[in-house]
């Protein structure tokens, strides 16, 4: 999340539904979240870290990636996983991304 991201959902606890508006509608608006994320391609910079992705074929593809310790743009680990719903890819981008905190603000889980 950007700084204005942030600074809307508040300041000393953030509801992960409040987390999860933000991402799923810079997604829906984008096409991606983080909006300038993008997967890996040979030559690039690895962006470290989850994503998500919308698919031609409507899914949420999650995208969890790290580069090489010593080379950034050297690919070291990718998993990615296809999701038919797009509120359980946030979730689950979420858990990955922030699993208890976004830059020291508590996330408060609801089931």
């Amino acid at each position: 999340m950007n700084v204005p991201e942030r600074l809307a959902l508040g300041s000393e606890t953030i509801n992960s539904t409040e987390v999860a508006e933000v991402v799923m509608r810079v997604l829906e608006d984008t096409g991606s979240f983080p909006e300038n994320a993008k997967p890996w391609a040979q030559g690039q910079v690895v962006h470290e870290g989850a994503m998500l992705q919308k698919s031609s074929d409507q899914k949420i593809r999650l995208i969890l990636q790290r580069h090489h310790p010593l080379s950034p743009t050297a690919l070291a680990e990718q998993k990615v996983t296809d999701f038919a719903e797009a509120q359980a890819a946030v979730k689950a981008f979420i858990r990955a991304e922030w699993p208890a905190n976004i830059d020291g603000i508590p996330i408060v889980w609801h089931s």
